[in-house]
């Protein structure tokens, strides 16, 4: 009894103490300021001349819309908003310098064009460390300049596309007389990873899901360079050092652009650029004129005066009357861009057309027969509605405009039937698989009236896979009347990448943290490859050969589907897939129902004859609902998880409770985990079952993320290359990777001791379940939503971000767990309402005893 006791007045102590911190918490919450700190250090000034390394093969009309931005930023001769106005921001930089620096003899900053080198044969090849960049950025001028080096879209370098879209530095500091350079280097992601570095005129796999902008020089690749060029000058020549204008770790430093992602025009939210201006001719979005005739969309600057992301609209009507005009044009133009999907005159598929799979790699006969029934949905009438065949025939919608606009009206209807299957499971090209082998296996398929489909298990790597794409299409080349096929590959994300290729059957790692939704065939891999094998058929249709049906460049066309990202029902935005029916005996989310009674989440397609953004997707014929979670999909949750604290006690009291386990974690080790910066950011699992007597031990990895993936791993303390962009949050103990890896080391140790072989408590596929904290993503504190981590506390004398105190006047920030009695996510700050909570020794000891959670040993 006197255990119980001492037992009761540390649980009433902690309660008490919650009580005590949720009122503290409420009275600190703040709207953090973003001040950019001056670290003394000097900013670019005099004459600077701006030179380029051209790395790899781009057009000369590429080259031009790259050199016409840069002679723009001093050239006053352009209409308003302009380049150079916009430009004009980074002055206020140097007036604050110039009254906290004793040295105010420096002359005012000009850039100039200097030289350009084109290195066309990738004399380096075309794999680049940053050592091999900076070699590269050597070959400009080595004084009073910054040399600008530009990568082609076959190029890889190192964390490109993985943590950044480009970088800026400087080469070591030597003898005066030599004087130093500053450099830059941007990649392009046209084929590696638009989603990513060239928002918001791609739409990205990962995070808010809006319709990509047209680019005002009808190239992605190029005006997503422009603007990350845009963003790191602006860095260089205010922090060219590392000591000037900059706030957060030296290494990873938020400075004058990178302080605003996402941030374009008034208004703009997580995946929404802001207010713009819209070319009437082209229907291309842009906010800043340049030299010859070109249009730009440039990133809002911080202004550090006040701390706030000041867009070019903005700046414009706080400086001159003229951008007033300017403001009211802009107002006028701004509007709903649509997104008319243009016939290019080629031919669609028509006829009978067989569907023929190619399965690489290891697949259940269960896993097939998913697939399967939902191809032979498409044609069969004889469905519940709302049904796969409905959904399908949307894509007559585009026969018919063909018709009215080619002369060959002779084509037959379109007719699939599910051809032949061939089976490779022994992966007889290996599990690392390039585009051209990709190829070579759709071959193995019919020759002609066919697409063939590769479909690689979940243990198969492919290029591109998890990186730009979950599956593409395409078609053998062209020969005589022997006729061509189509293909389709889509990969298995289960585990890889589920939360990029499989969403919303499982939480994305970036962007919009909803909770994810039970698939309906209960296999999250497969129906996360029903949804991009729907999105691609309907592409494949409706844009055979590159010249049907699609918008934007035709290396990465929009089509039938991915014209409507992230919509599946009714009222779908970013982060939430929209209404839809919820089967009540399973819990699982689905708008089409199939053949052999198999029910299917599909993707909605874009109707081209309303020349808008009016995306179709299976209306319900019972009300809908939208799913909720509930106590019964939580399969055996019943006891709150508060029962497993009592591990936390002193070893001299665990004998009262011997069935509770004893978790040993090994020494970590240095190394570069699989999987890391692609699809998690940390581990947990067990030691293989042996003889009772050697017992057995959990472990956890976790990686520092802070040069690798930050943005990924170690947010609200950094922000995300992709996804919601809101300032990151300062951590409590100031180092961005450290402060994350906390974050992370507690949520696997929550899903450790909860879940320790896979038997205990989870939801959803036993390989990448939902734990006790990862079925709260991105929840901190009371009030979070996608891109806000919740109400925190706020250290008045650092800024830095908590909700949590530990030992040695530590403060932590750490996630919310999810609550076993309500289903819901239970932060740190709600603990208050637990307060009048007993324990008692019975039920840690029937909980320990039932299967719930068993002894290591």
């Amino acid at each position: 009894m006197g255990f119980l006791k001492l037992l009761f007045l540390i649980s009433f102590f902690f309660f008490f103490h919650s009580c005590l911190a949720a009122r503290k918490l409420t009275a600190l919450v703040q709207d953090q300021p973003m001040p950019l700190q001056y670290h003394n250090g000097p900013l670019l000034s005099g004459t600077i001349s701006l030179n380029l390394i051209w790395y790899g093969s781009f057009k000369p009309s590429q080259r031009a819309i790259v050199t016409d931005f840069l002679t723009s930023l001093s050239s006053p001769s352009q209409s308003q908003p302009s380049v150079s106005t916009w430009w004009k921001a980074t002055e206020k930089y140097y007036s604050l310098a110039h009254t906290k620096s004793s040295n105010s003899n420096k002359k005012p900053l000009l850039l100039t064009l200097g030289k350009q080198i084109l290195d066309e044969n990738y004399s380096l090849g075309k794999s680049l460390s940053s050592k091999q960049i900076q070699r590269l950025a050597a070959m400009g001028e080595k004084k009073y300049a910054i040399n600008i080096v530009l990568t082609a879209s076959d190029v890889a370098v190192e964390s490109f596309c993985m943590s950044r879209c480009g970088t800026h530095g400087a080469s070591p500091k030597v003898a005066k007389e030599e004087g130093r350079f500053a450099y830059i280097w941007v990649g392009n992601s046209e084929t590696q990873c638009p989603g990513q570095c060239a928002w918001p005129f791609h739409q990205p796999i990962y995070g808010p899901q809006t319709p990509p902008l047209v680019g005002p020089n009808n190239d992605v690749g190029l005006d997503g360079m422009v603007i990350n060029i845009a963003s790191l000058l602006a860095g260089t020549v205010t922090n060219p050092f590392g000591n000037g204008f900059f706030q957060g770790p030296k290494d990873a430093p938020l400075e004058a652009a990178s302080a605003c992602p996402g941030v374009y025009g008034k208004g703009a939210y997580p995946g929404y650029a802001g207010e713009l201006l819209v070319d009437q001719s082209t229907g291309a979005s842009y906010n800043a004129n340049g030299a010859n005739g070109r249009k730009y969309l440039l990133p809002a600057l911080i202004d550090p005066t006040t701390s706030s992301c000041s867009t070019l609209l903005l700046f414009l009507i706080s400086c001159f009357f003229h951008s007033c005009l300017a403001a009211r044009k802009l107002t006028a133009l701004v509007q709903d861009q649509p997104m008319p999907l243009q016939y290019h005159n080629g031919p669609l598929l028509s006829g009978t057309v067989s569907l023929n799979l190619i399965w690489y790699g290891s697949f259940k006969p269960s896993q097939r027969a998913i697939v399967t029934d939902f191809l032979t949905s498409l044609s069969s009438l004889s469905q519940s509605q709302p049904s796969v065949a409905t959904w399908w025939k949307t894509t007559e919608k585009y026969y018919s405009l063909a018709h009215t606009k080619s002369s060959n009206s002779n084509r037959k209807p379109l007719l699939l039937t599910l051809g032949k299957q061939i089976l490779d499971e022994n992966c007889s090209l290996g599990k690392s698989l390039s585009s051209k082998q990709i190829q070579r296996l759709a071959a193995m398929g019919e020759k002609k009236y066919a697409i063939n489909i590769v479909l690689t298990a979940s243990d198969v790597a492919v290029e591109g896979f998890c990186m730009s794409r979950c599956g593409t299409h395409g078609a053998s080349p062209k020969v005589a009347k022997g006729g061509r096929f189509a293909y389709i590959w889509v990969g298995n994300s289960e585990t890889q990448c589920p939360g990029q290729c499989a969403w919303p059957f499982h939480q994305p790692m970036y962007g919009p943290q909803t909770a994810p939704l039970v698939g309906p065939n209960n296999d999250v891999g497969l129906d996360g490859m029903v949804i991009n094998i729907a999105s691609l058929l309907a592409g494949t249709v409706t844009n055979p050969f590159g010249n049907g049906f699609f918008q934007g460049p035709k290396d990465a066309p929009l089509e039938a589907a991915s014209a409507c990202p992230g919509v599946y029902g009714k009222g779908a935005y970013p982060g939430y897939a929209g209404e839809l029916l919820v089967d009540q005996s399973t819990g699982a989310s689905y708008n089409a129902n199939g053949g052999n009674g198999r029910k299917y989440l599909l993707p909605a397609l874009m109707d081209p004859t309303t020349q808008k953004t009016d995306c179709f997707s299976p209306r319900p014929t019972q009300a809908s609902t939208i799913p909720q979670r509930s106590t019964s999909q939580w399969n055996h949750l019943s006891q709150p998880y508060l029962v497993r604290l009592l591990q936390a006690l002193p070893a001299s009291h665990r004998h009262r409770f011997p069935h509770l386990p004893l978790i040993s974690i090994p020494e970590p080790t240095i190394s570069l985990h699989m999987g890391f910066c692609m699809s998690r950011c940390g581990t947990h699992g067990a030691s293989p079952k042996v003889a009772k007597e050697e017992g057995r031990f959990a472990y956890i990895w976790v990686g520092n993320s802070e040069t690798q993936c930050p943005g990924q791993c170690a947010w609200p303390f950094h922000q995300p290359i992709y996804g919601p962009q809101t300032p990151p949050l300062v951590g409590p103990n100031n180092d961005v990777g450290l402060d994350g890896m906390v974050i992370n080391i507690a949520s696997l140790l929550a899903g450790t001791v909860t879940n320790p072989f896979g038997n205990g408590f989870f939801q959803g596929a036993k390989d990448a379940p939902l734990e006790a904290a990862s079925a709260c993503p991105g929840v901190y504190g009371k009030g979070a939503y996608p891109g806000y981590a919740g109400e925190l506390l706020v250290d008045q004398s650092t800024g830095a971000s908590y909700n949590a105190n530990g030992a040695n006047g530590r403060k932590y920030l750490l996630p919310a767990l999810i609550d076993l009695t309500t289903s819901s996510c239970s932060t740190l700050t709600l603990a208050s309402k637990y307060k009048s909570l007993t324990i008692d020794e019975n039920i840690v000891s029937s909980i320990s005893t039932n299967g719930k959670l068993a002894p290591l040993n």
